[in-house]
């Protein structure tokens, strides 16, 4: 049980490490192609995420779950490929008492209770990895704030970083200045408000 244990524990950091890679791409790619664009634009993204990447995230996740599991099944119930032991059970005969009693160490309800527990932490590796949408918001709220916060810091200063002055055009165009804090809102939120 240690070495499944163990290998469930690199199998975990696998799946970390590698969702990382995919959410790191994700949002670099969103952030360089599509953020600026309208609200059509982000519905399409979100749709594209919801529909293709966390579906089949979710399935490959499904698939690798399944196999593992038949695979340990193959090792539990035997089958004509090389056997391969997985679990240590020690048989003593009882001889101390009239009907000589094989016993098991373990015994039959605490190896039954280990292989439950085997299975349901397989199923939590799995756990850590999150859905690519309910990341992908967060990550872009954290952009989006920090945009805020650069062009709240500018407004009214004698000069305004290259940085933030293409972000003020990108989003509210050449009338920012002239603009009421009402009406920036209503385009900021036109701009980037994402459906629920």
């Amino acid at each position: 049980m240690e070495q499944q244990t163990e290998e469930l524990k690199k199998k975990e950091v696998l799946f970390k490490d590698s969702f990382e890679k995919v959410r790191v791409l994700m949002i670099s790619t969103y952030q360089d192609l599509f953020m600026d664009h309208g609200r059509e634009i982000q519905e399409i993204w979100l749709k594209h995420l919801e529909g293709e990447y966390d579906k089949k995230l979710l399935n490959a996740l499904k698939n690798s779950v399944k196999s593992t599991l038949i695979d340990f099944l193959h090792h539990i119930k035997g089958d004509e490929q090389e056997i391969v032991p997985i679990f240590k059970v020690y048989s003593t005969l009882n001889t101390k008492t009239e009907d000589w009693k094989v016993l098991n160490e373990p015994s039959h309800d605490v190896l039954l209770s280990s292989i439950e527990k085997l299975l349901k932490s397989i199923l939590k590796v799995t756990a850590v990895v999150p859905r690519i949408q309910g990341v992908f918001r967060k990550d872009r709220q954290l952009i989006l704030d920090d945009w805020q916060k650069k062009i709240r810091d500018a407004d009214g200063a004698s000069s305004v970083p290259p940085e933030v002055a293409s972000m003020i055009t990108k989003v509210y165009g050449s009338a920012y200045n002239n603009m009421s804090p009402e009406e920036r809102k209503a385009i900021w939120d036109k701009k980037f408000e994402l459906p629920k």
